[in-house]
């Protein structure tokens, strides 16, 4: 198992007058070549985050983005021969703002009134500005990889495909997220935070109507996330389905929550 998680419900250092119980973290790491990385990443995710300056005073965007250039920098020197990398999806909320930072592809996913709405967007040399940067910096896309190699373009570690003198942004392998933010509202009923093992045999929309179907059906978020894991599993050891799957659902207290706990309130 190369994937590691990470959940906060509460954060120190917060500015103003937020409350540390206000906010939360909720975070998946899928490595390749090993664990090391993604088993750091999320173990100090939370502290990466919570100690910038940006962070402190209330831009979270920024906040995110200097905590991954922050952490893989301080992994680098920690680990500056290891060959193995991670994804990296953080979903950081603060009262009722969501921020979702993303390298690689792993991939949030949020319901709003029964739509899907991506938070995130999978990091791929495909692409043609993550392209561009990869051959800026000296690499090259061959067969959908860098280098031939490396199917994202995105990661924490991965430090033989970085140049540690260029800018983060200017690496072929970047760290730096992207980042999206948007407003609660009483329409949004949960996020879903997960691996591509989950992805590859999901759409958006097919998980987030898998998962509010089940909700709806028995209204046990735990039980809809198992469900999600077993539909996704391969039924033979040769078929789709048995990368390693790690997902968090994030529920909120919407208004299609309080339909159907009233719904079993009433039986």
């Amino acid at each position: 198992m190369e994937d590691a998680h990470a959940v906060y419900l509460s954060l120190p250092n917060m500015p103003g007058n937020i409350r540390d119980e206000d906010c939360a973290i909720a975070a998946v790491f899928d490595g390749h070549c090993g664990s090391k990385f993604a088993q750091s990443c999320a173990a100090n995710i939370r502290d990466w985050l919570t100690s910038t300056d940006a962070f402190k005073k209330g831009n979270f965007e920024k906040a995110l983005k200097d905590a991954y250039c922050t952490g893989d920098v301080a992994l680098h020197k920690a680990m500056p021969n290891e060959l193995s990398g991670c994804t990296g999806n953080c979903v950081l909320i603060i009262q009722n703002h969501l921020y979702c930072a993303n390298t690689g592809d792993s991939r949030a996913v949020l319901c709003r009134n029964g739509e899907a709405i991506a938070l995130s967007e999978d990091h791929k040399p495909t692409n043609p500005a993550e392209r561009e940067r990869i051959m800026k910096a000296g690499g090259f896309v061959q067969a959908g990889r860098v280098n031939g190699i490396l199917s994202l373009s995105r990661a924490f570690g991965d430090y033989a495909f970085k140049d540690m003198s260029l800018k983060p942004e200017q690496m072929a392998i970047t760290v730096t997220p992207d980042v999206f933010h948007t407003e609660l509202t009483p329409h949004d009923e949960f996020v879903i935070v997960a691996c591509d093992g989950i992805w590859d045999m999901m759409t958006n929309e097919k998980a987030v109507e898998f998962v509010r179907n089940e909700v709806a059906d028995h209204g046990d978020i735990s039980l809809a996330c198992e469900r999600l894991m077993n539909a996704c599993l391969a039924s033979t050891p040769t078929s789709y389905g048995t990368d390693n799957m790690t997902i968090i659902i994030l529920q909120f207290k919407s208004l299609f929550l309080k339909k159907v706990e009233s719904k079993f309130s009433a039986e």
